[in-house]
């Protein structure tokens, strides 16, 4: 007990040093498991595809038109051009299958179904939007509207899926080309068969274009679609048609549209049972380069996507983030040794005092042991609360095994602390100090 009580008077007595090691510390060790965590994604992302489909990879593409990237590219010339070849080299590409799955919530006239079918259900969050509303559309139509799920699927993705019909019908060619005047078609999902029947129409609000639509068809009980994090069941959604429109832009409204429609049909799934995930990178960041749009987007589980953050890759952000972790670990770990060296000097007459009070040399040791402990200890703690706000709004993943890298470096960082302390300590004359008192 009084090697505790002595330890934590000797910790005590430096507060504010104390404390400027310990953050310092505890940046590192945030730093470290955020490194950790980043490499954890970037490497086992590429594998779930595998896992799930066999031969089969499913590669989810998302642009990276983000922040000052979007601005810039929307303000150079003819963007939306850009968008369109980008979209036609994916969608003709003889290296890889394009398929085009958007999720978006439409908002749906005087809607028959329950709170299950609302856009957020699964989360709760839809508690905290409106269930109904009341909503004038840019065609005129006043009605009362519920924001309901909704995904937009391209031609072939009902083929590489296996989606069917159990009643009606699917979408023709006619109705995958974009016409003002049409009626929408929409698919249902097989729950929905309790509130609609085929032929049903009802106005709908959608993110590029609102109008009336009409019940084609009830998909089979169970469809699921992948996309690109994990399976969707359908049987709870709306299903449109993912348009093309080849159409040159006529106002102001009609440019908003499409580049919307664009920005959806260029974020799609990319199949192939050859190439991996880097090998999908390296054609989208030639087909990016092609049709200027910087920084390209990227793929889920690759190593080789740019980032928006100062045009690097994934890899090179991960290996900046490791050197960087690995430089202020080792620089925590230096100060903190030379923190306890420079004490254990300054306060020689305090161990040479207790030494005198029955203190055996074991115990000093142990004081010295049980004082760096203290700075490891709070260190990882706040290093912990730290990570958790950082990994919480990073919707980064926390893995056990990141414990045992921390173990290593509290292990290193204890013992270039301790030993040349206890070293220090152990060939002192404390003798000496008693002479000259």
């Amino acid at each position: 007990m009084r090697i505790i009580k002595e330890a934590r008077r000797s910790f005590n007595s430096t507060p504010i040093y104390n404390w400027l090691i310990i953050v310092l510390f505890a940046i590192s060790l945030t730093v470290t498991l955020f490194s950790l965590s980043s490499a954890f994604v970037s490497s086992g992302e590429g594998n779930t595809y595998r896992q799930m489909y066999g031969e089969t990879n499913y590669y989810k593409i998302t642009d990276n038109l983000v922040g000052n990237a979007e601005k810039r590219f929307f303000n150079s010339e003819d963007s939306v051009g850009k968008l369109k070849r980008f979209y036609s080299m994916l969608s003709s590409s003889e290296k890889f299958e394009y398929l085009e799955i958007y999720k978006q919530p439409i908002e749906v006239d005087n809607f028959k179904g329950g709170v299950d079918f609302l856009y957020n259900y699964e989360s709760g969050l839809y508690e905290n939007q409106p269930l109904k509303r009341e909503l004038t559309l840019s065609d005129g139509y006043s009605g009362v509207f519920s924001n309901v799920k909704a995904v937009w699927l391209s031609e072939n993705s009902f083929s590489s899926f296996n989606i069917a019909v159990a009643n009606g019908r699917t979408f023709t060619d006619e109705e995958y080309q974009y016409s003002e005047d049409a009626v929408l078609p929409i698919l249902l999902g097989a729950k929905y068969k309790n509130y609609y029947k085929i032929g049903d129409t009802f106005h709908v609000d959608e993110i590029v274009t609102c109008g009336e639509a009409q019940v084609v068809g009830f998909l089979k009980d169970g469809t699921s679609i992948w996309t690109g994090s994990h399976f969707d069941n359908l049987d709870d959604y709306m299903i449109l048609p993912m348009i093309n429109d080849k159409s040159i832009i006529s106002d102001q409204a009609d440019y908003f549209r499409q580049v919307v429609l664009y920005l959806m049909k260029i974020n799609g799934l990319i199949v192939s049972s050859h190439l991996s995930a880097n090998e999908v990178q390296a054609y989208v960041n030639e087909m990016c380069r092609e049709c200027e749009i910087i920084p390209s987007s990227y793929i889920d589980g690759a190593t080789n996507s740019q980032s928006y953050i100062f045009g690097l890759n994934i890899n090179q952000i991960i290996d900046a983030l490791t050197t960087i972790s690995l430089f202020l670990v080792i620089f925590a770990c230096f100060i903190l040794s030379v923190f306890m060296f420079t004490k254990i000097k300054q306060k020689l007459r305090y161990y040479a005092i207790l030494s005198l009070c029955n203190f055996t040399m074991h115990e000093l040791y142990m004081m010295i042991t049980f004082e760096v402990m203290l700075f490891i200890i709070i260190s990882n703690l706040l290093s912990f609360a730290l990570s958790g706000i950082v990994f919480m709004i990073m919707q980064m993943p926390f893995k056990v095994q990141f414990l045992a890298y921390i173990l290593v470096v509290d292990i290193v960082a204890a013992l270039a602390s301790i030993l040349p302390s206890i070293h220090e300590l152990h060939n002192s004359d404390m003798t000496v100090l008693f002479r000259r008192r």
